[in-house]
């Protein structure tokens, strides 16, 4: 019963920081809620921010000339 606890404790410190990142890179933030699936949701979290282009990123690029 523990485990379960810490596990939503675990994911409620990486799951708000994560909304806030994920708004800021042009992400839907919801993506972020993907942390409370066990071991992959965050795996697939960090695969999606450290692989996918940032949509705020080649915005930025394309208002510069």
């Amino acid at each position: 019963m523990h485990l379960i606890w810490y596990g939503v404790g675990a994911g409620l410190i990486l799951g708000l920081p994560l909304w806030q990142i994920f708004g800021r890179a042009g992400f839907r933030p919801y993506l972020s809620l993907l942390v409370f699936v066990p071991i992959l949701g965050v795996l697939f979290v960090l695969f999606w921010l450290a692989v996918i282009p940032w949509p705020a990123a080649t915005a930025d690029r394309k208002v510069q000339p």
